[in-house]
């Protein structure tokens, strides 16, 4: 379902209007289930990676709020520098895979795209 579809429109207004009919107490919740169902309407296999990215923000930010000072501050650094690396595997992930088949290949340009990677990822 892309953005620009009446069947996301569709599924906006249902979602506003149970929203708003909500108790403030659920809205939070609700709008969270509500991402993972769009979530796992535009690809099912990546519904377990959402919802544990969720868990661990979610996991990070309590931790902050329970603790002071350094240890807040390491709860900040375990958040931000675990979902950093969870975004750089799926980023580059499939570049480092096709630079491989390229290589393997002995393309000139595939070897270059292999050498522009690993130099990406050691930088």
């Amino acid at each position: 379902m892309s953005l620009q579809s009446f069947g996301f429109f569709g599924f906006l207004l249902v979602v506003a209007a149970v929203y708003l009919h909500l108790p403030q107490r659920w809205q939070s919740a609700f709008l969270l289930a509500a991402s993972w169902v769009f979530y796992a309407l535009a690809m099912p296999s990546m519904l377990p990676v959402t919802i544990a990215i969720a868990v661990f923000t979610y996991l990070c930010g309590r931790g902050m709020t329970a603790r002071e000072g350094a240890r807040k501050t390491a709860f900040l650094r375990i958040g931000v520098v675990g979902l950093l690396a969870i975004l750089a595997f799926f980023k580059y992930n499939g570049v480092v895979r096709v630079g491989r088949r390229l290589a393997g290949r002995r393309h000139a340009a595939g070897h270059q795209l292999l050498q522009l990677c690993g130099d990406l990822l050691l930088n």
